[in-house]
């Protein structure tokens, strides 16, 4: 195998792990809001973007979801860090 080749076949597979993980970083987050929103009643406000450092390497426009008071953080995601504790 050339090492060309290798290169690109851990470049892709990289970049499909990061999508996995963002993927299930995002449901996992909108999952949370659902209960919160369930527990205090007030409304879903949209998304905003944010970028985190991750093992599987930096993932670029997280789409984090916000409640209209502004009390929902989600417990996945270090707040007010850009990087993942794990």
């Amino acid at each position: 195998m050339r090492d060309e080749t290798c290169e690109e076949i851990l470049r892709e597979v990289g970049e499909q792990l990061k999508a996995v993980v963002k993927e299930l970083l995002e449901r996992l987050i909108r999952e949370e809001r659902a209960l919160s929103l369930a527990e205090h009643p007030t409304k879903a406000n949209g998304y905003y973007p944010r970028d985190l450092l991750t093992l599987a390497g930096p993932l670029e426009d997280l789409k984090v979801p916000r409640v209209r008071d502004g009390e929902f953080h989600p417990r996945v995601l270090p707040y007010r860090r850009r990087t993942s504790p794990c």
